[in-house]
């Protein structure tokens, strides 16, 4: 169901069932069912400073046979985009997921929130830094992980699309409560995209 009304913000509701039969053999006993059904709400808004939206679901699942029982998880999150000056867009997200199951030997939640943000340094250069932290808790273990990432990312696009070239580094830290060590990550990546028609002059339309 989509709801729009002008100068309104938009409403989309959602429900979906899905079902797994899983036989031991294709001509045998059924082994499993599952069942899974979720609903979902998402409002998006929009505003002379930028947009946002923001949705929640909630979804079961369910296990016929074996010890799997019933699984619930719910969620939420908000994420916009805001224009503050003409060359800056900021990107922040947060939100929240929680797991749990009927025989109490799962209650898992996980809080995370990141802050992007794109620099027009030019009309072909573009700055992409960011932020995210998440706290991942496993309250059946009494385990708590937190995972903190820092980003910067630099994208350059010729004004007639004949190359691109990407560069992401990131660094991300890890910290668990069970353990002393605090596993580092860094990560560069590279991106080169040329077009190469002019040279090749084969009849694709890509050649890159």
């Amino acid at each position: 169901l989509n709801w729009t009304i002008p100068n309104w913000p938009d409403l989309t509701l959602n429900y979906r069932r899905t079902q797994t039969d899983i036989f031991i053999r294709p001509e045998g006993p059924l082994s499993d069912a599952i069942t899974t059904e979720s609903v979902s709400a998402n409002l998006s808004f929009l505003h002379g400073a930028g947009k946002g939206d923001w949705s929640s679901y909630y979804q079961t699942t369910q296990s016929e046979f074996g010890e799997n029982g019933r699984e619930e998880e719910i969620g939420s999150n908000m994420s916009g985009t805001l224009n503050l000056l003409e060359p800056v867009d900021l990107t922040p997200m947060w939100g929240f997921t929680r797991r749990v199951n009927s025989r109490g030997t799962m209650a898992n939640d996980r809080f995370f929130a990141n802050l992007g943000s794109r620099f027009r340094i030019s009309p072909t250069l573009t700055l992409n830094p960011g932020v995210e932290f998440t706290r991942d808790l496993n309250r059946f273990d009494a385990l708590r992980t937190d995972t903190l990432s820092a980003k910067l990312g630099y994208a350059y696009l010729a004004a007639d699309d004949s190359l691109r070239v990407s560069i992401l580094g990131q660094y991300i830290l890890n910290q668990t409560s069970n353990t002393s060590a605090n596993p580092q990550i860094y990560d560069v990546s590279l991106l080169f995209k040329k077009d190469v028609r002019d040279y090749l002059n084969l009849n694709h339309t890509q050649q890159t």
